[in-house]
């Protein structure tokens, strides 16, 4: 019996209050360790052993020169590119890289920094291959 009095069970059914429904799929519904273990199926990998589909990356680290920004877009170039990751094997995707800092114009330079360009004879898929969307 629990020391309220209550002998519910602790991981049965529950009322969840309003403000926590959308963090859950289903408010009754819970799953053990070991039956989410027995029935994972494999990521399907990104860049291998790293980055799975389905997943994301925020990369956090002091403010200013800790170069967040410059791995995430040489991590994005690779995967757009189908390239290497320091020394990862990728699986070439589309790619949408959101830039929250800095603004276009220092954004298209540093990307020129890392060589990326077009070319002559250059697809439009490969053109589109890595887009970059801008925030507020």
């Amino acid at each position: 019996m629990a020391a309220n009095g209550d002998d519910a069970d602790p991981f049965g059914p529950r009322e969840v209050p309003e403000n926590e429904q959308s963090v859950f799929s289903a408010p009754d519904e819970y799953h053990t360790a070991c039956d989410l273990a027995d029935n994972a199926k494999p990521p399907r990998w990104i860049v291998e052993g790293l980055l799975a589909e389905k997943c994301q990356i925020i990369a956090s680290g002091p403010p200013k020169h800790a170069r967040k920004s410059w791995l995430m877009m040489h991590l994005a170039r690779c995967v757009a590119e189908g390239k290497p990751f320091l020394g990862f094997r990728t699986h070439r995707r589309p790619v949408v890289y959101v830039v929250l800092e800095g603004g276009r114009e220092r954004f298209g330079w540093r990307l020129r920094l890392l060589g990326l360009r077009s070319v002559p004879g250059m697809s439009e898929l490969d053109r589109a291959a890595f887009r970059c969307r801008f925030g507020p």
